[in-house]
Formats: C-alpha cells, sequence, structure tokens
C-alpha cells in the first residue's frame, strides 16, 4: 500500500492510505473487491465505504464476508459508524452476513414458497452434518444391498 493519508477522521476512517481512501469514496454504483494481506485495514476500509454510503442515503447496504468472525467485525463495526451518523434505524440500513449464511436464507425462503405452492407444507429442507450424511449414505447402501438379494 502506499504512503498513509495525511486525514484524520472518527472511527473506522482514521489514518487510511490513499488506496483505501479511493476505495472509500468511489462511485456509489461502481463495484468494488477489496483484496489484500492480513492485518492491511479491509475491514475497516470496508465499513468506512458503507458507512459513507449510507450517510448519502444509500441503502440497503450488504456486506458478505466468508467467516463468522469477519462478518461479526463488519457488523459491529458498521453499526457503531451508523449509530453515529443518522438518526434511522441501523437494522434498515444494512445487512451483514456470510456467502454461506445468505445462500442458505434463500434457499429457506424459495424452498418453503415452492412447498406451499406445491404441496401446502411449509417446511423445507434440512443441512445434515458429515456424520449424519455417512450415516444416512450406508443406511441407504444397506437397504439396496437387502432389496438386490
Amino acid at each position: 500500500m502506499s504512503a498513509e493519508a495525511s486525514h484524520s477522521r472518527n472511527g473506522w476512517e482514521e489514518t487510511l492510505t490513499n488506496e483505501q481512501e479511493a476505495v472509500v469514496n468511489a462511485d456509489a454504483g461502481e463495484a468494488l473487491s477489496v483484496i489484500a494481506g492480513a492485518g492491511s485495514g479491509k475491514t475497516r476500509v470496508i465499513v468506512a465505504r458503507a458507512s459513507r454510503l449510507i450517510a448519502q442515503g444509500i441503502y440497503p447496504v450488504l456486506l458478505l464476508s466468508f467467516s463468522r468472525a469477519a462478518a461479526e467485525q463488519l457488523r459491529h463495526g458498521l453499526g457503531k459508524c451508523v449509530q453515529q451518523r443518522t438518526a434511522v434505524p441501523e437494522e434498515s440500513k444494512f445487512e451483514v452476513s456470510t456467502f454461506h449464511a445468505l445462500g442458505l436464507r434463500i434457499l429457506r425462503s424459495c424452498t418453503t414458497k415452492v412447498l406451499l405452492q406445491k404441496t401446502g407444507r411449509s417446511t423445507g429442507f434440512s443441512i445434515f452434518s458429515f456424520p449424519e450424511q455417512s450415516n444416512i449414505a450406508q443406511e441407504v447402501l444397506r437397504e439396496l444391498g437387502k432389496e438386490g438379494s
């Protein structure tokens, strides 16, 4: 990263580099990908950008991460920034999730709608852990073995 920008702000926008500042201040419609090493300030940049968009009245904002820990850091940081900047309830302004949790929520939502239309039931599907998957596969194979005899 380049030399530190000499811009001092409150919270998550303190001491951003020139590259980080460019990401935070990029046009609202511009899709951005922040790729950097550990400890380089990715969370700070993402929180500062989302906070800036929300302060400009551009929301809801969706922030996605791979880990629950990173999602929690984003949620906490953005919650603090939004609370300090505006009077609109923070829940209406942003959603923070992991890719997997968002995918699961979409699948559950779509599955529920389809099941209600087709069967009148609203229960969806289950996600099995690896041991559960293994047990079910073994049970199916046993059943198939009995039928084939």
